[in-house]
């Protein structure tokens, strides 16, 4: 079995003992420039070589998908730029928004 190094990195349904954090880990350190947009939506950002486009549904055009208010699988210090349009009212309550922040 060949694992992909390629996105989409699905994070909501990943199981104990997935490899998806180790091949998301090689994914991300290939990449020269980090720049995340976050709660992307249809709203993507490209060239993808650049851009991380992040949302909670697995849309065509996310390369990982996962609850915005836990994006633990990114090193800290990791992105050289993070953008965010339309996402935080979509956290839960305004104390998680305030956590997220």
């Amino acid at each position: 079995m060949v694992i992909s190094l390629e996105p989409p990195f699905n994070f909501l349904h990943a199981y104990e003992g997935s490899t998806i954090k180790q091949d998301f880990t090689k994914w991300l350190q290939r990449k020269p420039i980090v720049r995340l947009n976050i709660g992307a939506g249809s709203d993507v950002r490209e060239p993808r070589k650049e851009w991380i486009n992040i949302d909670g549904l697995p849309l065509p055009t996310v390369d990982v998908v996962a609850d915005v208010s836990n994006l633990n699988m990114f090193p800290d210090e990791c992105a050289d730029s993070i953008e965010s349009n339309h996402c935080i009212e979509h956290c839960g309550t305004w104390k998680t928004s305030l956590n997220v922040l």
